[in-house]
């Protein structure tokens, strides 16, 4: 018996403002906002996926106990409120010629990648 493919994730669509678009400060509307809010305070959220996991929760709950919120980890209205943003979290950027130039290639071993120059 063949086993069912399974389907892919129906992802939201991103909204991206419009060059010269703003409506900042606002609050963080979704978990990547999160996430881009809690990194550009200095509290890692892990990576910046837009996945609440195990990290970001533990990166909220640090943020909340820092606003005399309770911990709990759970991106309720009133964290939400207070997790800020100033500007956008995604922008259009067109890969130059310089920036391909720079590229190097990637060692294989983690020793290998803390000796290089740069890891982009």
């Amino acid at each position: 018996m063949a086993t069912p493919k399974a389907q892919p994730k129906t992802l939201k669509p991103l909204i991206l403002l419009r060059q010269g678009e703003s409506d900042f400060p606002r609050a963080a509307q979704d978990v990547l906002e999160a996430q881009v809010a809690l990194a550009r305070r200095g509290i890692s959220p892990g990576s910046i996926d837009g996945a609440l996991g195990s990290h970001t929760r533990a990166a909220i709950a640090a943020f909340q106990q820092k606003e005399n919120l309770p911990p709990t980890g759970v991106l309720d209205d009133v964290t939400r409120g207070k997790l800020t943003l100033d500007s956008p979290v995604l922008t259009t950027y067109t890969v130059t010629t310089n920036d391909l130039a720079n590229l190097q290639p990637l060692g294989k071993t983690w020793l290998e990648k803390s000796e290089q120059t740069a890891l982009d």
